[in-house]
């Protein structure tokens, strides 16, 4: 999933730090300190972009019924 969304970062708490990859398995993914500087740019999708470890994601996301996809899309509506 997040392999097709290559620049939406993970804020990992734990190191404290912005991440690439959520996936804790992933060896070398990117991070970067939190500053304004770079919470500017993962703002503006130019912190990260798609890398090699991105292709070996094998993370299986089920497909959803259309109902299940309304539902979700009418919950984000405010």
């Amino acid at each position: 999933m997040c392999a097709a969304f290559p620049k939406v970062p993970v804020i990992d708490f734990e190191i404290q730090k912005i991440r690439h990859c959520s996936k804790k398995v992933i060896n070398g993914s990117r991070q970067f300190d939190v500053t304004k500087e770079n919470i500017d740019k993962m703002m503006n999708y130019e912190l990260f972009e798609f890398e090699e470890y991105c292709k070996k994601c094998t993370e299986h996301i089920e497909k959803r019924t259309d109902d299940q996809i309304l539902k979700i899309m009418e919950a984000g509506n405010v």
